[in-house]
């Protein structure tokens, strides 16, 4: 973070001192690791079988320490956005949502503090003008239209039939 280094990925096992580090540098963003975990526990009971003794083990040893240090990087304040490793055979594109379920469950925020993650923080983590993420006078008026309430049911975005996407004024 010294080096100016403002968005960092995979921040699933974090020590004391790169969380103080943090604390000091309110404009970087970090996407926690949490989709591959459990995206690959997921998709290696489907297509391998239940997993031996030892590969749970890891996989829960990574989920609780990606959880351990999302709490550390929520105390510090630092901004949190959604995203995956996406694009491949256990967590394919068209799938994000499921990030959003994720942030819910396993990290404990509410549905609009993931939703944020998502929208506002996701947009300074790619452009620091504020032009992103936001529906407000100037931005960029791309958005979602969704049937249904992600407030209360955060999984809605999960189901493609109930999304709308606008982009540059037309529904794409």
């Amino acid at each position: 973070m010294r080096a100016g280094v403002d968005y960092i990925g995979h921040a699933n096992y974090l020590d004391v001192k790169p969380s103080n580090c943090w604390r000091a540098t309110r404009n970087a963003s970090c996407r926690p690791g949490d989709s591959v975990g459990s995206a690959v526990s997921r998709a290696m009971r489907k297509s391998w079988g239940q997993p031996s003794h030892r590969a749970r083990s890891r996989l829960r040893s990574g989920i609780d320490a990606t959880i351990t240090s999302v709490a550390k990087l929520r105390a510090a304040g630092v901004r949190l956005v959604v995203g995956g490793d996406y694009g491949i055979s256990i967590a394919p594109h068209g799938t994000y949502a499921k990030d959003l379920e994720y942030f819910v469950d396993l990290f404990g925020m509410t549905n609009a503090e993931a939703l944020l993650c998502a929208t506002r923080n996701g947009g300074l983590a790619m452009d620091r003008s504020g032009r992103l993420g936001t529906l407000t006078a100037g931005s960029v008026a791309d958005f979602l239209i969704v049937d249904g309430d992600p407030l209360h049911d955060i999984k809605v975005l999960q189901d493609h039939a109930r999304l709308r996407i606008v982009k540059s004024g037309r529904s794409v």
